[in-house]
């Protein structure tokens, strides 16, 4: 893969997980179970690959054909028929049902975190820049594949939109939290402090945003109006990252690293007990999970996003 193969760190080892609702009825295929459909990074083949498998089965995951290499951060599109993910340093939007993906940004530099708008027609993404290109917080059209920067910012972060699609949440520098005009560009504060406020994540409803903050000693989640006020303690262990809210808003869904591997929590978005949504063990072989992203798939996915994977082994 190049330059990108040599790229080591913590944010290659986790996985970006899509945890899609998906309610299984009398046309879903045999054996694709009763719970939510996951979409995840797995090493299964000794490097990152995009792998979709049932959340109460995961042994039986199948990776998406037709993938170019190393694949990171994947994420379902709003309809669940395709998945967007980053690899040989460009971003990639994958149709389930085809099995084929199709490039939507130039090569260069390396990308991080592709996310799609609410109405599906556009992905932002972290890029490092290049000799040509700024470093920062981009939006690419997905059909025009017209790429443009919103954000400058060296510190890389997922941005995450707001309800209207005309905002994303983003991190700026080490510390803060803004929120940013996509058309214009034009910004503001929304979570300030002398604390390391990161890793943003938009509520459905667009009134909260969930982050991380070590403001009381290590990293813990933390929710609060988008103008910083109200601001909520939801959980107490050190080490929660990546925070998700579900799609009804009412809970945020996060990792948790412990024991050699990270698991999937969900918390009450008024903070409270937390509840542990998987125990995968602390082994090479197996992926940790990793920036939880959910989405809610219509009923035309259901055979694209299992079925049909079954039949390619």
């Amino acid at each position: 893969m190049g330059s990108a193969r040599t790229w080591r760190g913590a944010e290659v080892a986790a996985c970006a997980v899509c945890i899609v609702g998906l309610l299984v009825g009398a046309t879903a295929a045999p054996g694709a179970g009763s719970g939510p459909v996951v979409c995840f990074t797995s090493w299964e083949l000794g490097f990152p690959q995009a792998a979709v498998a049932p959340f109460d089965d995961m042994a039986s995951a199948r990776a998406l054909p037709g993938q170019p290499g190393w694949t990171l951060h994947p994420t379902l599109s709003p309809d669940g028929l395709s998945v967007a993910y980053s690899s040989e340093n460009a971003v990639y939007v994958h149709d389930i049902a085809a099995g084929e993906a199709t490039r939507v940004t130039e090569f260069g530099g390396h990308v991080f975190h592709p996310e799609w708008s609410p109405d599906g027609d556009r992905l932002a993404y972290w890029f490092t820049g290049d000799a040509e290109r700024r470093t920062g917080v981009y939006v690419v059209d997905t059909e025009t594949r017209h790429a443009a920067l919103v954000w400058e910012t060296r510190t890389m972060a997922r941005p995450s939109w707001g309800p209207t699609g005309r905002q994303l949440a983003c991190q700026s520098g080490q510390a803060d939290i803004v929120i940013v005009d996509v058309a214009s560009g034009d910004w503001r504060a929304a979570v300030v402090g002398r604390a390391k406020d990161t890793q943003p994540s938009w509520s459905p409803r667009g009134g909260r945003l969930a982050f991380v903050s070590d403001r009381d000693g290590p990293p813990a989640i933390y929710a609060a109006d988008i103008d910083g006020g109200d601001v909520r303690r939801l959980t107490h262990e050190g080490g929660a990252q990546w925070p998700r809210w579900t799609p009804d808003g009412r809970s945020v869904i996060y990792g948790y690293a412990q024991g050699g591997t990270t698991n999937l929590y969900i918390v009450s978005a008024s903070g409270g007990p937390r509840r542990q949504l998987t125990n995968h063990p602390a082994r090479e072989t197996y992926p940790s999970m990793f920036d939880p992203a959910l989405a809610v798939a219509g009923q035309r996915a259901r055979p694209a996003l299992w079925g049909a994977l079954r039949t390619e082994r």
